[in-house]
């Protein structure tokens, strides 16, 4: 027989309350990989670099050097490490004897898709190439001089299915050139465009990019062959870079009309982009103030957004379904953290909001400790229901796997469906390492809710 006493009742009541509104100080986080660890196959991890991704295996892609040069790596969830790439490998594609260097310069995003398969970049006898990289396949995409320009090459984004999008470009030192995307055998010119617009693929294979096709620029959407059209811009040049979905969403900042107020649109395959708001419309949370450009969106295939935005003085990442934005932090409002005193800073850089298709967001902001004038930059996980939990901050520890650490830098991150973040750090001892925190599931603390009543029931 269940017996549980009023104050036991009250108690676990108490639990379930707390639990669910409170928020993690640290997520539970388990390191991929540490400087001065074993490279498998190679000398010691001696520099851990920022290009890292992970997939929804839990799959993490990360760029380091050991002691016998760098390479590109893939660590499993059960922490086997395995080479993708690394300098002193047979150059596919090329006669034996010609050999990989170091890989290249990372994106602005690495990608790493369900099929375990990245991109990389890296040179041949001074010749560039990219590489279409997966555990024991290393696939050559294109290089450089090429048609058709002559300048560089670089490779730009990956879907699923191992489509691929490449630019090249027009010189040597130029973010301009030509967009080539599909399949690696059966890649299509597609427009020609600047490299820091970032061209995305979707999973059906549909292509979205910024810039010029036969002639005409715009914003340009659908299968490599025949993209339509979707967004023109004005003479104040409001029309921004997109973001595309696994599934075909997408969302971008453009003009709205002749009055010089940019806004945030959204869409889907197939539908006429939708407006969501723009300059100086009120802002959503913020009775009395007014929202500033929106910029920098980003999109999930549950069609929430995220973007950046300034209002009043303040600037801030904002975040959900259209009709139902808010801010994901307030500048000057209490910061979840390890210590008393921290409180969210105006936005000073730190790379996009990322969301997975559960609503969950993973951001980097400033914060100031009001106790010691500290300041510095954090990582923080939003749940769909706004509860933000500390993940890692600059200048506080980090704990893992029985051990804790203090950081004296964050680096990239990237999130997955399971509510898993990886992310990059290095550490006031010199070391360095890439880490997964795990965002709980908030069904599990609700669990406590049944024997709430059946201690009632059952006497």
């Amino acid at each position: 027989m269940l017996r549980c006493s009023r104050l036991g009742i009250f108690f676990t009541a108490f639990l379930v309350i707390i639990s669910a509104q409170v928020a993690w100080a640290n997520l539970p986080t388990r390191a991929v990989v540490l400087s001065g660890q074993q490279a498998p196959g190679h000398g010691q991890f001696r520099t851990l670099k920022s290009a890292i991704a992970i997939n929804d295996h839990g799959e993490v892609v990360f760029r380091a050097y050991d002691a016998d040069d760098g390479g590109v790596w893939l660590a499993e969830p059960s922490r086997e490490l395995i080479s993708l790439q690394h300098a002193g490998n047979q150059a596919p594609g090329f006669p034996v004897g010609h050999l990989l260097s170091d890989p290249g310069w990372d994106p602005i995003y690495s990608y790493l898709n369900e099929s375990s398969q990245t991109l990389v970049s890296s040179t041949v006898d001074e010749q560039q190439v990219t590489l279409l990289a997966a555990p024991g396949s290393l696939r050559l995409l294109g290089q450089s001089p090429g048609p058709p320009t002559t300048g560089g090459l670089t490779a730009v984004h990956l879907n699923d299915a191992g489509h691929v999008i490449l630019i090249y470009l027009i010189s040597y030192g130029s973010s301009e050139g030509t967009f080539l995307a599909g399949p690696p055998e059966a890649l299509q010119t597609v427009g020609t465009g600047d490299l820091a617009n970032y061209p995305m693929l979707d999973n059906a294979g549909n292509i979205a990019f910024l810039g010029s096709r036969s002639g005409q620029f715009g914003l340009w959407f659908g299968p490599p062959s025949n993209p339509q059209r979707i967004a023109t811009d004005d003479s104040n040049h409001r029309l921004g870079t997109p973001y595309l979905s696994k599934n075909g969403h997408l969302a971008f900042e453009g003009p709205t009309g002749p009055a010089d107020r940019p806004g945030l649109f959204v869409s889907t395959p197939g539908a006429t982009p939708t407006l969501v708001l723009r300059t100086g419309d009120p802002a959503p949370g913020l009775p009395g103030q007014t929202m500033g450009m929106p910029t920098l969106p980003t999109i999930n295939d549950a069609g929430e957004v995220a973007f950046l935005a300034s209002a009043g003085s303040s600037t801030m990442f904002w975040a959900g379904h259209p009709g139902a934005i808010k801010p994901l932090f307030v500048p000057g409002a209490p910061a979840p953290g390890d210590v008393d005193g921290l409180t969210f800073a105006n936005f000073g850089g730190g790379g996009l909001p990322m969301l997975n298709d559960a609503g969950q967001i993973v951001f980097s902001a400033r914060y100031l400790n009001t106790l010691t004038s500290e300041i510095g930059y954090g990582l923080w996980a939003s749940d769909p229901d706004g509860t933000l939990s500390l993940i890692a901050r600059e200048h506080g520890p980090l704990e893992f796997d029985g051990q804790t650490r203090t950081v004296s830098l964050l680096g990239r991150f990237d999130i997955n469906d399971l509510g898993q973040i990886v992310f990059g750090a290095q550490f006031t001892d010199g070391s360095s390492g890439i880490f997964v925190a795990t965002i709980p599931e908030p069904t599990v603390t609700m669990l406590l809710i049944p024997l709430l009543f059946l201690s009632r029931r059952r006497r």
